[in-house]
């Protein structure tokens, strides 16, 4: 448990629901045995207590549609499930409810987490989703025609994500653990009949999370332990919306014509295990000047949620990202997909998108939200990006024309912070916070690695010595973050009692005292201290990673006067990463510690203090 409540209540309210589990009891015989936790079929709402309210966050709404199956049955079919998922998530059903309400995220699947064996679907609204009546007439019938046409993705590069890659194990371990001693007599006729019946509207669960109110109504009764409150609803008659057809999903299949124009580069990056359908794959990365706007990003995000579904869908990638270089996107898959893709992607971007507020604002821990800070905050230098468009592209045949497409956003960045400022938060809860930014002396791989080391280093003895030892807050943590390439630690403490002051000295005394001891490792502990970051931080393992990190490269690097063959040095700047982590010696660490203790590293103090009580 992590929460504002003291130690000693978190810990009685632990006891509490363990005293009610039977240790003795052996495990069920097989998985039929085991009931599913939601009684019968229905619905419930639930809000977050009222304390969230003021803070302006978890303004969104979220339906969740849970559909409970038996785990033999599920791990029969799982292909079909897999199938019946996949239709829902093709871009046709976010089109269409895109129409009614703003749909800001959605996620179909046949393994949710935390729920057992069940088919879910998961919508995240940034405004009020239409009428239950209505929203359940739209998902029902698509439920019905993914039931009837589920859809197999075409496995390509384009296509691969990290999440594939864990997906076998978590799938073979899911199905150890739960498969029944004999198949169910519906496995051996038929299964999928049998899926339809549990699939069946009358058969649905429904959570729906509910912005918090400034006043509860009557109705919603208030859980004593969490003071959130929740709402038994009866699921209406669905009723169809007012376009009852489900739209399309957009079209990925528009020629590539044009020629290229501009600062591009050309070419492909090495991908030795999967070399001939690597040269079958195209892509097209663009980017363009733009401050950094996390609401433009957001709405960005948005407006192509149904084209990244169709994308994933016929086997290509969409991916879409701001930082303080600019705005950028990356379209992979054949040339005539990489075309539509980037083309669509470009008309929905958002060019005023920054002069409103975001609609989900930053939640969380005030120290996570300090973290996040890190990753856009400028470096100790100048080292903005180049005041002109820039497109990355596998050949001639590409997205390149679309180069002329990218027009920047007018306006100055704000000038970059001294280093020693210390820069204080507005309110936005009740707790102070304290964070010290520790810069990289450059942003060359080896300042990445030794921060990283050093944030390794000192991360649990940190959250020992401030939460544990001292009791100052329930979160302490030493963090590493990139911004545009530019390396950081973070040294974050949140306390619900301690002042700015006390949190402040608090961090400045454990860099005194522990900084350079924590580094004194031998060179055995420190091939084990790479070895972990290799496992997390190392080469790809998939073709659309490699495209990104590339293309960061490309983007950090100074840009072609025209067009250019990919250099062989950015080509795979993994393989430069590896072999500057290679180089470290235990010296190295003991030297970026001891730059740490005596204040030679850049710096600056982010702090926080709750607003005073009216």
């Amino acid at each position: 448990m992590l929460g504002p409540q003291p130690l000693e209540e978190q810990l009685a309210l632990l006891a509490h629901h363990a005293a009610g589990l039977d240790a003795s009891a052996p495990p069920p015989a097989s998985a039929t045995a085991r009931k599913w936790r939601w009684a019968e079929p229905g619905g419930v709402a639930w809000r977050l207590p009222d304390a969230a309210a003021g803070s302006g966050h978890f303004s969104n709404h979220c339906v969740e549609l849970l559909w409970p199956l038996p785990a033999d049955l599920a791990n029969a079919y799982r292909p079909f499930l897999d199938g019946v998922a996949a239709r829902l998530a093709d871009g046709a059903l976010a089109a269409t409810l895109g129409q009614a309400a703003t749909l800001s995220a959605m996620q179909a699947t046949s393994e949710p987490a935390g729920s057992g064996p069940a088919l879910s679907l998961r919508l995240d609204f940034a405004s009020p989703p239409p009428p239950l009546s209505e929203l359940l007439g739209c998902l029902y019938p698509a439920l019905g025609e993914a039931l009837r046409d589920p859809l197999t993705p075409p496995s390509t590069l384009a296509g691969n994500s990290a999440a594939a890659l864990d997906q076998w194990p978590r799938r073979q371990a899911r199905r150890l653990a739960g498969q029944a001693a004999n198949q169910p007599a519906s496995v051996h006729s038929d299964g999928q009949a049998a899926l339809a019946a549990w699939l069946a509207p009358d058969q649905c669960r429904l959570l729906w999370q509910q912005p918090a109110a400034a006043q509860q109504q009557p109705d919603w009764r208030i859980l004593e332990e969490t003071a959130t409150g929740v709402q038994c609803i009866a699921l209406p008659a669905p009723s169809p919306l007012h376009a009852s057809a489900l739209r399309p999903a957009p079209r990925l299949n528009l020629a590539p014509t044009g020629t290229t124009s501009g600062r591009h580069w050309l070419g492909r990056p090495p991908w030795p295990a999967a070399e001939q359908e690597a040269e079958s794959v195209s892509h097209c990365a663009l980017g363009w000047p733009a401050p950094e706007a996390g609401a433009r990003l957001h709405h960005w995000r948005q407006h192509c949620l149904a084209l990244h579904q169709a994308a994933q869908a016929q086997g290509a990638g969409l991916q879409l990202g701001g930082d303080r270089l600019g705005d950028w996107l990356i379209a992979s898959g054949t040339p005539a997909q990489v075309r539509a893709l980037a083309e669509q992607a470009l008309t929905a971007w958002p060019a005023d998108g920054y002069d409103h507020a975001a609609d989900s604002p930053a939640a969380g821990l005030v120290a996570q939200r300090l973290l996040d800070r890190l990753e856009s905050a400028p470096p100790p230098v100048s080292a903005e990006a180049s005041a002109t468009p820039l497109c990355w592209a596998s050949d001639a045949a590409s997205a390149a024309d679309l180069l002329a497409r990218c027009q920047p956003v007018p306006g100055t960045p704000p000038p970059p912070a001294n280093p020693t400022d210390t820069i204080w938060l507005a309110p936005q809860a009740s707790d102070h916070a304290v964070m010290l930014e520790v810069m990289g002396a450059d942003a060359s791989p080896r300042s990445r690695w030794l921060l990283r080391l050093l944030g390794q280093c000192h991360d649990a003895a940190f959250q020992q010595a401030l939460r544990q030892r001292q009791g100052l807050g329930y979160a302490a943590a030493v963090r590493y973050r990139e911004a545009a390439g530019w390396p950081r630690l973070g040294y974050v403490v949140q306390s619900p009692h301690a002042d700015v002051d006390t949190l402040r000295q608090a961090i400045d005394a454990f860099i005194s005292a522990e900084a350079t001891p924590l580094v004194h490792i031998s060179a055995t502990a420190l091939d084990a201290q790479r070895r972990g970051l290799l496992a997390r931080h190392g080469p790809p393992e998939t073709y659309p990673a490699a495209l990104e990190r590339v293309w960061q490269a490309l983007r950090q690097a100074p840009p072609p006067a025209g067009e250019s063959a990919l250099p062989s040095h950015l080509g795979s700047p993994w393989r430069q990463d590896m072999q500057s982590l290679a180089g470290l010696a235990p010296k190295d660490l003991l030297s970026i510690a001891e730059a740490l203790h005596t204040g030679t590293l850049p710096r600056r103090w982010w702090l926080h203090r709750p607003s005073e009580p009216h």
